[in-house]
């Protein structure tokens, strides 16, 4: 269960970008204690932020039942963010919010962020904001085939990455 040890170096050091990647017999079932009681709702449950990068199989490539543990769906359903809410639109809320403060706001509400990315410009960019947000949260980033990252078609070309 090597993601207790991330998760505990994630939480003591904010200025890291840790990152645990669940590959060849270190799946994701071996962890989901740990996924579960610490990841999940660590900080609603002991006020700790946890900036680590989840790197999970998305299971979908029929290697078997020990390569599927990592479905998308299950860490969704984990998600304490509503979907139906608007946000900016409580009572109680500054009106002069910015779209930006806003968008801040229900980033450090919510308990985790999840992506399904598809470029490496999108790795780029979504490894960037989880180092430079004011706050940290568990990021859950779904790899599918590996193979995507490799065709000329989707490669960016590198000076768009910085602007």
């Amino acid at each position: 269960m090597n993601v207790a040890f991330e998760v505990g170096y994630s939480a003591y050091n904010h200025n890291t970008l840790t990152m645990w990647e669940a590959q060849f017999g270190d799946f994701c079932n071996t962890c989901q204690v740990a996924i579960d009681t610490i990841l999940s709702s660590g900080q609603t449950k002991w006020g700790r932020q946890v900036g680590l990068v989840l790197l999970l199989p998305h299971g979908m490539e029929g290697q078997g039942p020990e390569h599927s543990s990592a479905r998308l769906e299950r860490f969704l359903e984990l998600c304490d963010d509503d979907c139906v809410h608007m946000p900016g639109k409580e009572s109680g809320v500054p009106s002069g919010e910015t779209v930006e403060e806003i968008m801040t706001r229900q980033l450090f509400e919510i308990n985790w962020i999840i992506c399904n990315l598809t470029t490496s410009a999108n790795l780029f960019h979504c490894l960037r904001r989880q180092i430079h947000m004011p706050f940290r949260k568990p990021l859950v980033r779904h790899v599918s085939t590996l193979s995507i990252f490799i065709i000329p078609i989707i490669e960016p070309d590198i000076n768009r990455l910085f602007n």
